[in-house]
């Protein structure tokens, strides 16, 4: 579709005429059929044989929209490739549509604890730990439907882990909103101006007093920990596969494709740096959500600069890796700060004067993050 001469032609059009634009882009996708709902269709001939004593027709419709979401990033210019799963690695997660056909999570009190996992013959006792408030006040909710996740474990010995080093959950997305701590409930009523650095955020309320704060200072030790797992994967590499390296400890380029061996210790090693980085990334998005709350216990309203997190990626790559400022944004819009009066307003600064700012009380351009 995009090697038609139609699609630049369609790009080529100014983008003040968008339905012009729409229209054309539109019908190049007619033409070569490509959509979701397409793939859809194409789900119903390929679940056939063996496929269709594993995958239903809902969850099949389901990894249809996933592959046609990963090709239409590449066709609109937000990735470059489409990365596919092999036969070894497979798929870590399927999902249904609905939480009566196929896949579906049932409730029953007199099961185990309380419920279980159904997928076409298989009946699997769910474990629910009913003193957790959060999972009380999830199961009261109607089921939309339900996902199976595989997760790698650090060994085979692991807590819940299989032989394969694979522990499995089940996630359910339930209708109604999350909940909220009572200590979370009543938010600030100031407004509050936010400066977002690649590792600090600046934090001015209109009456209380300002503050800086450093993002995840306490995920330095997790982050140590992280670089020794590396440097070990790499000399296990490097003893492994000697030939795939030059003279000069590099990798050789230009002799097609190298293969690499992977010895039981490097496949252990690289388990430990996997459980590593989910809990960095767990530890990280608490670490958020407790900014969160701490900016929304001052004020409500907030304004915020417009930033490029992805010309950050560039000049400051580590700094930005560890922190995620733009995590934090992400959790201004989340269910946390569901009590938020007001969305988040971000404006330009080189458009803005001290006349116009917001807090003078003009109108600035607003957008939600």
């Amino acid at each position: 579709m995009r090697n038609d001469s139609a699609w630049n032609k369609a790009r080529a059009l100014p983008r003040s005429h968008k339905q012009q634009r729409a229209q054309a882009f539109s019908a190049l996708r007619k033409k070569y059929h490509f959509s979701e709902y397409e793939l859809h269709e194409y789900a119903k001939l390929a679940r056939v044989s063996w496929i269709a004593d594993h995958i239903e027709s809902t969850m099949a419709q389901t990894l249809a929209t996933r592959a046609y979401q990963a090709v239409n990033r590449v066709c609109v210019g937000k990735a470059t490739r489409v990365r596919f799963r092999s036969k070894g690695r497979g798929i870590d997660s399927v999902e249904g549509k609905r939480n009566d056909v196929g896949m579906r999570f049932v409730c029953d009190p007199n099961a185990g604890d309380g419920g279980f996992l159904i997928w076409n013959q298989e009946v699997i006792p769910a474990i629910i730990d009913w003193r957790d408030p959060v999972v009380r006040h999830g199961m009261r909710h109607p089921i939309k439907y339900v996902r199976l996740v595989r997760r790698k474990a650090s060994s085979p010995q692991a807590q819940g882990a299989d032989k394969d080093s694979h522990r499995y959950c089940v996630q359910l997305v339930l209708e109604g909103h999350a909940f909220v701590k009572p200590k979370h409930e009543e938010g600030g009523k100031d407004m509050i101006g936010l400066d977002i650095g690649p590792s600090t955020l600046a934090i001015v309320p209109r009456r209380a007093k300002a503050d800086l704060v450093t993002f995840c200072q306490e995920l330095s030790p997790n982050a140590s920990r992280k670089r020794r797992l590396q440097r070990k994967m790499d000399r296990q590499r490097r003893a492994t596969n000697p030939n795939n390296y030059d003279e000069k400890g590099r990798v050789k380029k230009g002799k097609g494709r190298l293969k690499w061996r992977e010895s039981k210790r490097y496949q252990a090693t690289r388990r430990q740096h996997a459980t590593t980085e989910r809990r960095l990334a767990a530890h990280r998005k608490s670490l958020h959500g407790h900014l969160a709350h701490r900016i929304a216990s001052v004020g409500t309203t907030i304004t915020i600069e417009k930033t490029s997190f992805k010309g950050w990626q560039k000049q400051y790559g580590r700094s930005i890796g560890r922190a995620r400022p733009r995590d934090v944004c992400s959790a201004f819009d989340s269910h946390s700060c569901k009590n938020w009066r007001h969305p988040a307003r971000s404006f330009s600064l080189p458009d803005q004067t001290l006349s116009v700012l917001p807090e003078v009380g003009a109108v600035s351009q607003e957008a939600t993050i």
